[in-house]
């Protein structure tokens, strides 16, 4: 069995050497970075013990994604530094349930416990969470599934378009507000762009094409060509336009708008002049219009402001600058962010809002 550690002590590394019994890689890891740079050259590694305090610029909960999307069948035992209820539901989630507690067990134990043929009887100590938590992760699965979103005999096709200045993330925005339907079949549009090509890591053509199970994607050039799409296929159809001139028959038979601003000077003046032409020459009404305030930092427009400046816009989330959505996009949305899926699951209730 080939075996890294990293958890900042070369205790526990020698000791599993001196057994001679398995393959150690290298010595104990000691940040992030340097563990995902050896999980990327070593794809057969089979188990990874890891502290959850591992310095580095990603929280625990995104690095475990990044190392299940690296090697998803590697074995992780994990020591935490204490005990939270809302990490071990975490990991429990993934599978993961060889879970300690550092001052609650041996680095002699450890080894046993490595030493074992079949690792997968290793329970977590405190059997109570562990059933606890995996009832109430059931509660949520069943929540999503027969939910108002989720309950098919509740709900209609939906078209929506999502519009706003260049560069302003639009596209990123559309498919991770997709990526929020898991039982729906959804169809994403890129007008006169090939933007979803490049980030699903994709051939350019004008044929529709698989990004997952239940979520297609396709680039055109003209609202004829949407003509030709069996729409009635897809619960929910989102449409990025980058130019909305000339696209009015497609923005005035939608059931909803986003409208994506990014919330400083330059933001709004360009979202002025979209809203100029969507109101006043495509007479769309006000109510139809729903607001993602987009890149906010501390030193975007305060709120309260903004509420002012789109007084009669229905504002249904903002989204936080990160710099982890370049990283998303490198992986062609492969992995996913807690904390991102959840800003997305909170903008999707407010969106379904009456």
């Amino acid at each position: 069995m080939k075996i890294i550690t990293a958890i900042t002590n070369e205790i526990l590394n020698e000791r599993i050497k001196e057994l001679k019994q398995h393959e150690v890689i290298c010595k104990d890891i000691q940040y992030q970075e340097a563990l995902l740079e050896i999980l990327e050259k070593n794809k057969n590694i089979n188990l990874l013990i890891l502290s959850n305090i591992l310095p580095g610029e990603l929280e625990f909960c995104e690095l475990i994604n990044v190392i299940k999307y690296k090697n998803d069948k590697i074995k992780l035992f994990i020591i935490l530094d204490e005990q939270k209820e809302e990490t071990v539901k975490f990991l429990i989630k993934k599978d993961i349930t060889n879970i300690f507690v550092n001052n609650k067990i041996t680095i002699n134990e450890i080894i046993q416990k490595i030493s074992k043929q079949n690792e997968n009887i290793i329970k977590i100590e405190n059997s109570h969470i562990k059933d606890k938590c995996k009832e109430k992760f059931k509660k949520f699965k069943d929540m999503l599934i027969s939910g108002i979103l989720h309950k098919k005999q509740q709900r209609k096709q939906r078209e929506i378009s999502i519009i706003g200045a260049t560069k302003v993330g639009k596209t990123v925005i559309m498919i991770l507000l997709s990526l929020q339907f898991v039982n729906e079949k959804i169809l994403l549009i890129n007008f006169e762009s090939n933007n979803l090509n490049v980030i699903f890591g994709k051939k350019n053509n004008q044929k529709i094409q698989k990004y997952n199970k239940n979520i297609d994607f396709v680039n055109i050039n003209n609202y004829e060509e949407i003509i030709k799409i069996e729409r009635n296929k897809y619960d929910y159809i989102f449409f990025e336009i980058e130019d909305i001139d000339n696209k009015n028959k497609i923005i005035e038979k939608s059931d909803d708008i986003i409208l994506i601003v990014e919330p400083n000077l330059i933001g709004i003046k360009e979202t002025k002049i979209i809203l100029e032409k969507v109101i006043n020459k495509y007479k769309i009404k006000k109510e139809k219009i729903k607001i993602i305030y987009n890149k906010k930092n501390i030193f975007s427009i305060k709120q309260c402001i903004l509420n002012q400046m789109f007084e009669g816009f229905k504002n249904i989330g903002s989204i936080k600058s990160n710099n982890y959505y370049t990283y998303l996009i490198n992986k062609n949305f492969m992995i996913q962010n807690e904390k991102i899926r959840k800003e997305y699951k909170k903008i999707i209730k407010k969106w379904s809002e009456k």
